[in-house]
């Protein structure tokens, strides 16, 4: 792919580098159409930092970027180590990663929506990487209870059975190992119904 590079102090070029590849699990590829010089470029360009001959510099992106990006994991994501001792310490609400990740999915001016449950505080959280990029922020449970009665319509009308996605019928007695199971997401587990 083509990039702009960094050749010495006021001195760039257009080269080619290795397109961009997907490296880790939760990497994304987004095709840009165009981009944009920003200010804070011409440090790089003047040679203010040492950088060597070669990097690619820009950071303004265009036409690239989801939307709205919507984050179903919530704080009982896959935490990292500190993130697991920091919850357990109570000095992070839980996980940041998926918050983190949005800042850099959704496009300036887009909506990021925090489905996930989210609880306590959260240290670090990226207020500034959504201010500076005029992300809009929705979250909130879900308001169930004004789907009630279109799902129970839906339910007498025989337009879907709610008892499809029941996985595990298990004793109350058994909750314990219930709980276990839909925890670890072990034994294709998505839903529990305890019987007194």
């Amino acid at each position: 792919m083509s990039a702009v590079t960094y050749q010495g102090p006021n001195k760039v070029e257009v080269t080619k580098v290795p397109d961009a590849a997907i490296e880790k699990r939760d990497d994304i590829v987004v095709r840009m159409t165009s981009t944009a010089i920003c200010g804070s470029d011409l440090h790089l360009y003047k040679g203010n930092f040492p950088l060597p001959h070669g990097y690619v510099i820009g950071h303004e992106p265009m036409g690239g970027g989801a939307d709205a990006v919507i984050d179903c994991v919530g704080m009982d994501g896959k935490k990292t180590p500190l993130e697991y001792i920091e919850q357990k310490l109570k000095l992070q609400g839980g996980m940041l990663g998926p918050i983190q990740f949005s800042t850099k999915a959704v496009r300036k001016f887009g909506t990021v929506q925090l489905t996930g449950v989210y609880g306590g505080n959260y240290n670090l959280f990226p207020l500034g990487a959504f201010f500076s990029r005029n992300i809009t922020l929705r979250m909130g449970q879900a308001p169930v209870i004004h789907y009630m009665p279109e799902l129970f319509r839906k339910i007498m009308d025989g337009e879907f059975d709610p008892k499809a996605i029941v996985t595990h019928r298990l004793p109350l007695g058994e909750a314990s190992h219930a709980y276990s199971i839909f925890n670890g997401r072990e034994d294709n587990c998505i839903k529990v119904v305890l019987k007194p």
